[in-house]
């Protein structure tokens, strides 16, 4: 049974780009910043909070180039789930 939601994921073109936004600009914190061969797994957070936003770029390992251009199009267009938080 459901207890809650630990992770959310967010779809991004860049990751650096993202983390200087999320961090320098919205004020979230960095929390888990790991690399495994070629991938790259980082999450930021609400400081204070449980929840972490996982910052995603599509591509391998998670999908084959045709999905992963289809992505950054609707990621480009505005198209991919966003976030709402809280003042």
């Amino acid at each position: 049974m459901s207890q809650g939601v630990q992770v959310v994921g967010l779809y991004v073109h860049e990751l650096d780009e993202a983390l200087t936004f999320y961090v320098n600009k919205l004020g979230l914190e960095k929390d888990n910043d790991v690399k495994q061969g070629d991938y790259r797994w980082l999450t930021v957070r609400v400081p204070g909070e449980s929840v972490e936003i996982s910052l995603e770029t599509p591509g391998p390992p998670l999908h084959d180039e045709a999905t992963a251009e289809q992505l950054r199009e609707l990621i480009t267009k505005g198209a991919m789930n966003g976030l709402v938080f809280l003042a």
